[in-house]
């Protein structure tokens, strides 16, 4: 189920901060795939 409107912005805006959050960790040099798929995540939801 989808939510919408505020609530559904709402759970994006968190998704975004916790995948601006594993980019500290999933570094391009150390973590090529992970770091990748967050990046193409972030691109998607934004």
């Amino acid at each position: 189920m989808r939510s919408g409107g505020v609530a559904g912005a709402s759970l994006i805006a968190e998704a975004v901060e916790a995948w601006h959050a594993a980019l500290r960790i999933f570094t391009e040099a150390d973590q090529y795939v992970q770091w990748a798929m967050t990046h193409e995540n972030l691109a998607l939801a934004t």
